[in-house]
C-alpha cells in the first residue's frame, strides 16, 4: 500500500497490522487522543451541552445548525436564521474498507 501523495510505502509490522511509532503517554493523554472515548461514553455532548449552557448563562448568542439553516439564538429566546447551507452529499463506505467496532 503507498502512502497518499508520496509514492512510498506503508511498513507493516509481523502481525500484519500497519506499523507506525509508538505513541508516548502524554500524547495518549492527550484531548486529540481520547475524542473517541469521550464520544462513546456521552462526555463529548456532555461538554458541548455545559458549555452551550455556561454561553447562554453570560448573556451571549449561541449559533447552531439544525437541518439546512445556520441559526443564532439570542439570550431573550430569539432566533435568527443566518444562512441556508446545502446538504453534505451522502457518505458512501468504499468496497472493501473494513468497519471496526469495539465489542
Amino acid at each position: 500500500m503507498l502512502r497518499p501523495n508520496t509514492g512510498t510505502r506503508i511498513r507493516r509490522a509481523a502481525n500484519g497490522r500497519f506499523a507506525g511509532r509508538a505513541r508516548t503517554p502524554e500524547e495518549a493523554n492527550a484531548l486529540e487522543g481520547q475524542v473517541v472515548q469521550y464520544a462513546m461514553t456521552g462526555k463529548l455532548e456532555k461538554a458541548a451541552r455545559d458549555a452551550v449552557r455556561a454561553q447562554q448563562e453570560q448573556g451571549l448568542a449561541v449559533t447552531f445548525k439544525r437541518g439546512d439553516q445556520v441559526i443564532k439564538r439570542y439570550p431573550d429566546g430569539r432566533e435568527e436564521v443566518l444562512a441556508k447551507v446545502a446538504a453534505a452529499p451522502k457518505y458512501v463506505r468504499p468496497k472493501g474498507l473494513a468497519v471496526l467496532r469495539r465489542k
